[in-house]
């Protein structure tokens, strides 16, 4: 055994190794998120940070070309 973790800790990490979330806990956070990121693209657009062509896709230019 390591110095400073005893048999307390063990059991501990098997707890939190053994805990699965519910659905509600998923459905609750990934709405958070998405409100969130909602959010964020919401507020950008009003303020002129971004705008409708920051949104569209360039077929005819490289990735690096596109992001930047």
């Amino acid at each position: 055994m390591e110095f400073g973790r005893g048999i307390r800790d063990d059991s501990r990490w098997n707890a939190i190794e053994r805990w699965q979330p519910g659905t509600r806990a998923i459905t609750i956070a990934a709405t958070a998120l998405a409100l969130l990121l909602f959010w964020l693209v919401l507020t950008r657009f009003r303020s002129g940070e971004i705008n409708a062509v920051d949104f569209s896709v360039y077929f005819d230019r490289p990735c690096y070309q596109t992001i930047y």
